[in-house]
């Protein structure tokens, strides 16, 4: 069989997808977490999972994260030549064969792989580091392998099974002779029964020998029964009456917790009510209230006086620059006087040439002119005055205005400073918190109820636990705090003497018939005579048919030991085919030892070598591969199957890996390969070509 395609839809991670697959070596390649898990538990629900009767649970794990929907999977099989299409939807719960309903689904793929779903599990699917499963089963080696070969499935009887279920027979058959047991077998009741009806008929016949005897025997069974009725009922009341105390006495117990945390609870509230009163003695509401109503506008009267602080420096200092300058007359200060007298001198040398009038006028202009510059300059400089003089004192007295309004303020909370108010604001916001605190506190311990309501609690209980001490001291005074094993032992005993009432009740009421009218003839003795010789032959039977269970169950053994060691053998062979190729001829041979147990042949030291004795991780996962596949190959008998590898050869060296890829190779001429790896190595072997 080979498995051509696979579509997968909603299936966990795998939202829609198709995978299709080649005849030989197929290798899944990817990270962790890139779906090849998901795709591996698709093929084995494709392969194995019925959509009308799949677990819920398994079902529910199938399904998309977040998302309720099951999944389809369709898939197409190559058998013999011919295809085979198959859809699985476990919505629908519906399974199609080539475009048609077919129940029968499932063991038609059964019967291609040849191996069911469990056997398939254990030999065709190889995981990473279980390689050695087998030798780390609980199980022996011989219990493993027969476990796998004698599957309960289309390939045979499980002898294991067979044998443990003869066993069982025998020992249930058997059950209670050679030891006490609660439940007996067939065997052990029938012996019972026949010593029983062996008494029974004997007490007939003496009974009916004797009718003189059965009215004596009436007599005593009576006086037993009442005997036995007295002492049932001492017990009962006994019991009753410890029982009682027990519980009066627990009440009474659980009534003082009661009262004390009651009274806990009141000690507690009357001291938080005097932590209260103590905290309102210096804490007023409306002295809290003003001081809240007055700290946003202290702090804006704070910042204002800060900020005109400020400008009053800035500007004074910008006053000071200025009173710094220097005032000089325009002739000094400024070089255009300086140019225009320049000028005017030149003027007046070149009209000096000319006429010495005109000469003079320009001299007595030049001089008019410089004398009205000046003293017009310096009559406008002794006029000047500092504009920061009257910001100045806008600003002193804007910082006067709010000064005597924080003062103000501070004054009537009687506070000499601002400091001074915080601090008394933080003790009040202090004393308001514990108010608080101690108030939720109270109603916390309170609820609902106040401490009248608690008292009147602690009198109700109180008067409750009286009437109890009342009862107990009356009646119950001698059964408080009794041993519980004592009580035990009553009722063990009452038990006993229940049954022996039922039992005395029941032989009375029959021997009261007998006594009456005597009704015991030859017939009844004849009857029971007749009743005991069946029982006999029927133990008989039973003891004959112990006999022929024990024969099959040697037989059996024999076979399984005939099993286990030509599968030994099939095994070795097998194993020495490959082990020294693997290995490069270090190992020849492998032997199953004590049945639970490999070892190998090592050349070097010419030795059978266990693989207990340090022998390498790598040697190991060989040797165990090499028996995983030894037993599908004796399984399958050259038939063509499935083999699943979920990165098992992570511990082979690069040596080893090649001569293992040939031996996959081998098998791949027969068999379809999956080999889920994320290792790039792997992918790119001669495995991936």
């Amino acid at each position: 069989m080979k498995l051509e395609y696979i579509k997968i839809e909603n299936f966990r991670q795998i939202k829609s997808k198709k995978y299709d697959f080649k005849d030989d070596i197929n290798i899944i390649f990817g990270p962790n977490e890139s779906g090849k898990t998901t795709l591996f538990y698709a093929i084995i629900s494709a392969f194995f999972d019925n959509p009308q009767k799949i677990r819920k649970t398994l079902l529910e794990s199938y399904k998309p994260w977040k998302k309720d929907i099951y999944p389809t999977l369709e898939f197409s099989i190559n058998l013999d030549g011919s295809n085979y299409t198959i859809i699985k939807d476990f919505n629908s719960k519906k399974v199609l064969l080539n475009g048609k309903n077919d129940s029968n689904v499932n063991q038609f793929i059964i019967d291609s792989l040849g191996i069911d779903k469990d056997l398939f599990l254990k030999l065709s699917c190889i995981y990473q580091n279980q390689l050695s499963s087998i030798s780390q089963d609980s199980k022996s080696l011989e219990v493993s392998i027969l476990d796998i070969l004698s599957n309960s499935s289309s390939q045979g009887m499980n002898v294991l099974d067979a044998i443990s279920k003869v066993s069982k027979k025998i020992k249930d058959l058997q059950l209670g002779l050679d030891r006490p047991s609660k439940n007996l077998g067939v065997i052990k009741k029938l012996d019972i029964e026949i010593k029983e009806l062996e008494e029974k008929l004997q007490k007939s016949k003496d009974d009916f020998n004797s009718f003189s005897i059965k009215n004596k025997e009436l007599d005593k069974k009576q006086k037993e029964l009442n005997e036995v009725e007295k002492k049932y009922k001492e017990n009962e009341v006994f019991i009753n009456n410890s029982r009682r105390a027990t519980e009066l006495s627990n009440s009474i117990k659980d009534i003082n917790k009661e009262m004390e945390d009651l009274q806990a609870k009141i000690s507690r509230a009357n001291k938080i009510k005097e932590d209260l009163d103590n905290l309102n003695k210096n804490f007023k509401k409306e002295e809290f209230d003003k001081f809240n109503d007055f700290q946003e506008e202290i702090l804006d009267l704070r910042g204002n006086i800060e900020i005109r602080k400020k400008d009053l420096d800035k500007i004074q200092k910008q006053k000071e620059e200025v009173d710094k300058l220097e005032i000089r007359p325009i002739r000094k200060n400024s070089p255009i006087i300086f140019i225009v007298s320049f000028i005017l001198v030149v003027i007046t040398i070149i009209a000096s040439f000319f006429s010495y009038y005109i000469l003079g006028a320009l001299f007595i202009d030049i001089v008019f002119v410089g004398l009205y510059l000046r003293f017009v300059d310096y009559h406008k400089l002794e006029n000047f005055k500092n504009p920061a003089d009257e910001s100045l004192a806008q600003i002193s007295n804007d910082i006067k205005s709010y000064e005597s309004r924080l003062q103000f303020i501070l004054s009537g909370l009687k506070c000499n400073s601002i400091d001074d108010f915080f601090k008394r604001k933080a003790e009040l916001l202090l004393h308001n918190e514990e108010k608080i605190k101690l108030e939720s506190t109270l109603k916390g311990i309170f609820g609902k109820e106040n401490i009248d309501d608690l008292e009147k609690k602690i009198t109700s209980l109180a008067v409750k636990k009286r009437e109890i001490d009342l009862e107990l001291n009356k009646d119950l005074k001698d059964f408080i705090n009794v041993d519980a094993t004592l009580i035990n032992k009553k009722k063990i005993e009452n038990e006993d003497l229940d049954l022996d009432i039922f039992t005395l009740t029941d032989e009375i009421g029959a021997l009261n018939v007998r006594v009456k009218d005597n009704t015991l003839n030859k017939e009844d003795i004849e009857e029971l005579e007749e009743e005991l010789k069946s029982k006999k032959a029927e133990i008989s039977f039973y003891k004959k048919r112990v006999k022929v269970l024990e024969i099959v169950e040697e037989n059996l053994t024999k076979a399984k030991n005939s099993i286990v060691k030509n599968l030994s053998s099939d095994l070795t062979k097998f194993g020495d085919e490959w082990i020294s190729n693997i290995t490069n001829n270090r190992y020849r041979k492998i032997n199953i030892v004590n049945k639970n147990e490999f070892e190998v042949y090592s050349k070097e030291l010419d030795l059978f070598v266990p693989l207990s004795d340090n022998l390498s991780t790598g040697l190991i996962d060989q040797v165990y591969l090499l028996a995983r596949l030894s037993m599908l190959n004796t399984v399958m008998q050259g038939k063509s199957t499935i083999m699943i590898f979920d990165d098992p050869f992570v511990n082979f060296d690069s040596e080893r890996l090649k001569k293992t890829e040939d031996m996959l190779k081998y098998f791949s001429k027969f068999n379809q390969v999956f080999l889920f790896t994320c290792h790039d190595f792997l992918s790119k072997s001669k495995l991936g070509r």
